[in-house]
This record gives C-alpha cells, sequence and structure tokens, in this order.
C-alpha cells in the first residue's frame, strides 16, 4: 500500500487457515466464509522492524497525541491478543493490530515540495451487521457500521 510514519502498510489479500488437529476432507462452510472474508481486501495492518516505532492503526491521531495507546473499537482481532494477555505475554511481540476498512496513501506535489497524505476509514468492531440486520444504537451506544475517517 505504502509508508505512513516509517511503518509499511498493508492490506491483507490472501489468508490460508492450517487445521491443528488432523487434516479432514470436510470443511466447515463458516470457516470457508470467515476466510474469503479475511481475504477480501478490507482489512490492513501496519509492519515496522523497528517494533518500539510502530504505527497504530487502530489509534487515531487525536487519541495518539492524547498518549492514548490502542483502540479496540477498531482492532478487529483483538480476541487472538486476549489469551497471551491473560498469561502475562506482549501480544505485539506475536500478533499486529489489523483494521477493517479503508487505507489510501499518496503523494501530493505542491510547486515544488513533496507531501504524503493519507485517507484512513475505520470500520468498528462494536456494532457490524448487514443494513437490515443491525439498525440504530445498543445500550453501550454503539451505532451500527461506525465509521471513523482520518487525513493524515
Amino acid at each position: 500500500m505504502g509508508q505512513l510514519y516509517g511503518c509499511d502498510i498493508y492490506r491483507i489479500t490472501n489468508v490460508n487457515f492450517v487445521p491443528l488437529k488432523r487434516p479432514s476432507e470436510f470443511i466447515d462452510p463458516r470457516i470457508i466464509e470467515l476466510q474469503q472474508l479475511a481475504s477480501s481486501g478490507i482489512f490492513y495492518f501496519a509492519s515496522s522492524s523497528n517494533m518500539n516505532q510502530l504505527f497504530d492503526l487502530t489509534l487515531s491521531s487525536q487519541k495518539r497525541a492524547c498518549g492514548e495507546f490502542g483502540d479496540t473499537s477498531y482492532f478487529w482481532n483483538r480476541n487472538l491478543h486476549l489469551p497471551l494477555q491473560r498469561y502475562g505475554i506482549e501480544p505485539s511481540e506475536w500478533f499486529l493490530r489489523v483494521i477493517c476498512g479503508s487505507i489510501q496513501i499518496r503523494t501530493v506535489y505542491i510547486g515544488c515540495k513533496i507531501a504524503k497524505v493519507a485517507v484512513i476509514s475505520r470500520l468498528s468492531c462494536n456494532r457490524v451487521g448487514t443494513r437490515f440486520n443491525v439498525r440504530g444504537i445498543n445500550d453501550d451506544g454503539h451505532v451500527a457500521n461506525f465509521i471513523e475517517t482520518e487525513q493524515v
């Protein structure tokens, strides 16, 4: 995709699931659907050789400026991190944070100056669903299919 703040931004386009027990000829249709969804190109992550300066896509620039660390509202693979945290293992050493949405990165030329512009749209994972099945607001204040968009 491109680079932001020295980190490479990647779009996930292909995912494979490997059974840990015995290989089976029958594959659960839900696994196939999950694999298709994860490979659909709507998930992104940031990677860097310097893990101390990794750009967190789940966190908006405003929250980052306030010193916040991570936003679970846009952290789509959070459930993979939780078991490691329970045992005192730092999950960021094993897993990257994944967002669902869209990222566009462009280089803009203004006279002799060059700037990099990015638009990041994040879909909240708090209340997701199809238009006819998920509507309105829930008791926790999460609205259906909320998207946060920022320009970086």
